[in-house]
């Protein structure tokens, strides 16, 4: 549609749409569509929640300061540092293709298998206890706190697992059955630490990613 017929569509509906628009806020006023609030007092892990995910099976997951608490609509399952993962903060999940379930911590990346057993011990990829563990974690080699301080996940299209930290991008590298976080260089700058603090990544339909 040439610039100036849709311009021109555009106007003409202004006067049709207000209408609506108010008619709208009306029946929300009216209705006041009711709101559940839930703390730790309804047995949420902590009341600072990061994120909130749903995933295939209709389960809430909410990563909190305090741990990953997991919601059937009636009552929260939480897993906390008493189970495995290394750090009480989840940042974020993920529910990969394939069915996988990963969480970020500010102790590294974690696989979580929830058949899998509790561990009162953080049980890390590559030690003969994590086939089994419930939580296994996945470090980078950085000591740096801030590269183990993984703040968002992302599986692309092609089934890798990009992690962004308070340190940079890294990517979840596979080799048979061993897992690795490889620092990946994407020219940040680095004259104050600040700068490399990731707090989004998207894939776009091209296949494209953003960092934020």
């Amino acid at each position: 549609m040439p610039a100036g017929n849709m311009n021109s569509w555009i106007t003409r509906g202004r006067g049709f749409l207000l209408p609506v628009l108010f008619c709208l806020v009306s029946v929300t006023q009216a209705e006041r569509l009711p709101i559940k609030t839930y703390t730790v007092a309804d047995g949420l892990a902590h009341n600072e929640v990061n994120k909130i995910v749903r995933d295939s099976r209709g389960f809430l997951w909410f990563c909190t300061a305090e741990g990953l608490s997991r919601f059937d609509g009636y009552t929260f399952t939480n897993f906390g540092t008493e189970q495995g993962p290394p750090h009480g903060n989840v940042t974020d999940f993920l529910e990969t293709r394939n069915g996988e379930y990963w969480i970020a911590t500010y102790g590294g990346v974690v696989r979580f298998n929830p058949k899998g057993e509790r561990s009162n011990i953080v049980v890390y990829t590559g030690e003969a206890k994590a086939i089994a563990a419930m939580f296994t974690v996945v470090a980078p080699n950085d000591q740096d706190r801030r590269a183990k301080a993984i703040t968002v996940l992302l599986e692309d299209r092609s089934g890798a697992i990009w992690c962004g930290t308070q340190k940079g991008l890294f990517r979840l590298e596979r080799n048979n059955d061993r897992l690795a976080l490889q620092p990946v260089d994407i020219g940040f700058p680095n004259e104050y630490s600040e700068q490399g603090v990731i707090s989004d990544l998207l894939e776009d339909r091209n296949g494209s990613h953003a960092i934020v």
